[in-house]
């Protein structure tokens, strides 16, 4: 976001404002980072094999899965993917490490060679091809065209994992001179999932074939979407020889990445289902299969806006809203198009008093929630962004939020770190 030189007077005068000024001149100065990083990465890091993991969605719990399998630190703080954050990835990376994982995303074209050249990855992990880079891409050819730059670069030496069950990641195969390795449910993957079973709030099973070998994984996290980070992460920890028993044993450590199918146990026994840190089309309606197969007395969704809907809004929200119906005994919208959602809800014959309108107002959900949730609830969480919907979740879970920003886009912190709310904003300006 750009601010004018009226702007800083007022970004000054909180805390937010000053992160958020400082933020801007850290991320102004990549040219300088870069080439900092660039030669610490050929001087220093040398012997250090980097594993990079792209994609349009799934990188942050990729990147969690291989770190741990890896027995690398989890940070405990929201980190950007893009720009001055990938120098400072690589700057963070000590020299006598044998392995490192980051994660890269992007904007817009252009970008992903320039993080290739200075990262110099030994391994690639690639996610998924989606929708998330709608605006800013155009459609899905151009956005695995503009992905691919990571691998092309690769040499034979070097290890290239694919989501095999994605068509687009699947295309990439032809594009690089590296080995090829695929995960994913379909049988032609070299790493597969055969089965899930016993999926709950408390996380999930299934089975893997690994070299020939059947052997039974358990995650706490949740959905069958969540098994291609597991899957990732046992195909790198075989590939470096890391025996696929400790590689398990470590994975069933793994907490869901806050906000993305984060389950949290409140009061009453309700249930929080934490996915408010993104909303592209396909990761809401893969949580709507995760929720549909979920038990519970009453299912109730807060539900923002779609990010980056690639088409027509209408009738996507149309669409949303009709398979809320089919799922969800409440819902509850915030943001502007309440209408759209509450024409597919009420064509699919979910009753109009069963649909609240917030609004803009995020106090406006909180209030709502309180009064009306009842014992042994789901409440499942979904917004764009900078809609910031976990100042939902932080109340529900008994944090003090004052807090009724429309947007913000304030980096590099989340709701659960900003010293702003449980104070509220006097600024006139949107961070």
């Amino acid at each position: 976001m750009r601010y004018t030189i009226s702007d800083l007077y007022y970004l000054w005068k909180t805390p937010v404002g000053r992160i958020q000024f400082f933020h801007g001149i850290f991320q102004r100065s990549w040219p300088v980072l870069w080439m900092i990083a660039f030669l610490y990465r050929r001087l220093f890091l040398r012997k250090v094999k980097i594993i990079v993991v792209i994609g349009s969605y799934g990188k942050t719990t990729t990147l969690r899965a291989i770190k741990t399998v890896l027995r690398r630190p989890l940070s405990r703080f929201y980190q950007g993917n893009c720009w001055s954050y990938v120098a400072a990835a690589v700057l963070r990376i000590r020299p006598g490490e044998k392995y490192e994982a980051i994660e890269i995303g992007i904007d817009g074209k252009g970008q992903m060679s320039k993080y290739a050249g200075l990262v110099k990855p030994q391994l690639v992990v690639v996610t998924s091809i989606g929708s998330e880079h709608h605006r800013s891409l155009g459609n899905l050819e151009q956005t695995r065209a503009e992905k691919s730059q990571m691998i092309r670069q690769l040499s034979s030496r070097a290890t290239v994992f694919l989501n095999g069950d994605d068509s687009n990641v699947r295309w990439m195969r032809q594009h690089t001179r590296a080995q090829v390795v695929t995960f994913g449910f379909h049988p032609h993957n070299d790493v597969r999932a055969v089965a899930v079973y016993a999926a709950s709030v408390k996380g999930m099973q299934f089975r893997c074939l690994l070299d020939e070998l059947d052997v039974p994984v358990k995650s706490r996290l949740l959905g069958r979407h969540m098994v291609y980070p597991n899957l990732s992460a046992l195909a790198v920890a075989h590939v470096l020889g890391i025996p696929h028993q400790s590689a398990i044993k470590r994975l069933g450590t793994l907490d869901p990445t806050p906000g993305r199918m984060e389950m949290v146990e409140l009061k009453n026994n309700i249930v929080l289902i934490r996915d408010e840190f993104k909303s592209s089309l396909e990761t809401i309606l893969r949580a709507f299969k995760v929720l549909k197969k979920m038990g519970g007395e009453r299912k109730i969704v807060v539900m923002g806006e779609v990010s980056e809907p690639p088409g027509s809004q209408g009738p996507i929200y149309r669409d949303i809203g009709s398979k809320m119906a089919a799922i969800f005994h409440q819902i509850v919208i915030v943001g502007v198009n309440y209408q759209r959602y509450a024409a597919g809800a009420t064509a699919a014959g979910l009753a109009r008093e069963q649909i609240f309108d917030a609004g803009t107002s995020i106090m406006g959900a909180i209030l709502f929630l309180k009064n009306h949730l009842q014992n042994g609830d789901v409440v499942f969480m979904k917004g764009r962004n900078t809609q910031r919907l976990e100042r939902i979740s932080l109340s529900l879970m008994g944090r003090d939020v004052k807090c009724d920003i429309k947007s913000c886009d304030a980096r590099p912190h989340r709701c659960d770190t900003c010293p702003m709310l449980e104070t509220g904003w006097k600024s006139k300006v949107v961070i």
